[in-house]
């Protein structure tokens, strides 16, 4: 009779274990997509009309919740042209937590036909910690260690 209980309770503990993350996973995907239409381009509207000589070409994100950190992250992308300034491409990626609205991580890039240049990326793996980085390779190896947890 301990027996078949252990077993029952082992299965149980186990099934539980496993529907947390994925109801934390479905938690964060509903928070990280309000967020996104609350606070970035994302409409179709929006992305075609030219406001201030930019025009959005792209808005797009991806949520994912951390077990390790307990924390819902969302990468959120856009891109921009600036059709008056030799069509210029301007890229910003951001690393935030969905709830609370911190910044783990962003860059903003420029694009021209010869070059990219990136004009800011900052690693911030904790809220006193912030760390310079050179290029979207680096940022995409921290962001990565945040989005496959």
């Amino acid at each position: 009779m301990r027996t078949i209980f252990a077993i029952i309770s082992v299965l149980a503990c186990s099934t539980l274990a496993h529907s947390q993350p994925l109801d934390l996973q479905e938690k964060c995907a509903e928070q990280a997509k309000k967020v996104f239409r609350q606070s970035y381009s994302g409409s179709k509207v929006e992305m075609e009309k030219e406001t201030y000589g930019q025009k959005t070409i792209s808005s797009d994100f991806r949520s994912r919740y951390n077990t390790k950190i307990n924390k819902c992250l969302m990468l959120i992308e856009e891109q921009y042209a600036y059709p008056r300034q030799n069509n210029k491409m301007w890229t910003l990626v951001i690393l935030t937590d969905a709830y609370k609205r911190r910044d783990y991580a962003n860059l903003l890039q420029v694009k021209t036909e010869t070059q990219t240049e990136v004009m800011v990326c900052e690693l911030r793996p904790s809220s006193k910690k912030k760390k310079r980085c050179t290029s979207r390779k680096d940022l995409d190896s921290f962001v990565a260690e945040y989005m496959e947890q």
